[in-house]
């Protein structure tokens, strides 16, 4: 049997356990209390374990991991080259760009860093994301009510002379 399994005997029914790596892979994403250091058949030490008490509402794995701090940004210099192309090219119209890939491979990594180095530019930026229950069905956005994404502000349109807004 596995950590988690025994662990899970060792609750009371309606609670969920879980394991100190556990932990610490979800932190910032679930509401958990230390149950304290519980002996587990098989393992020779005592193993720490924590109730799930709640899920955070609204958090994200990007979000988490920007608030822990983020790595250098490396290797991405081609796909930033296609967005700054389709910024320029913006200035004739609206333009919506899908960024689809598999879990992990840094999408929304490569939209802040993209999105922070447009911080001064006066432009104004509606962000969205797919649910991961929608599976691979495009256009079923959930817009956040049109908020910016957590962490980052409002990219204010700002005229000045001669010039106006663009939305990206």
């Amino acid at each position: 049997m596995n950590l988690a399994s025994r662990l899970q005997a060792q609750a009371e029914p309606g609670c969920v356990f879980i394991s100190e790596a556990t932990h610490v892979l979800v932190a910032g994403l679930v509401e958990a209390a230390f149950v304290g250091s519980l002996p587990i058949k098989g393992k020779t030490e005592a193993q720490n374990a924590y109730r799930l008490t709640g899920i955070r509402e609204g958090s994200v794995r990007f979000d988490v991991a920007r608030q822990r701090g983020l790595t250098e940004f490396v290797g991405r210099t081609r796909e930033l080259e296609v967005l700054n192309h389709h910024l320029r090219a913006s200035v004739t119209g609206l333009r919506v760009i899908d960024i689809a890939g598999e879990p992990g491979i840094g999408k929304s990594r490569l939209l802040y860093e993209f999105r922070q180095r447009l911080a001064d530019k006066g432009l104004f930026i509606l962000a969205g994301s797919c649910s991961p229950d929608v599976g691979r069905r495009h256009f079923c956005l959930s817009w956040k009510s049109c908020a910016p994404s957590s962490g980052s502000q409002w990219a204010k349109p700002r005229a000045t002379s001669g010039a106006s807004s663009k939305m990206v």
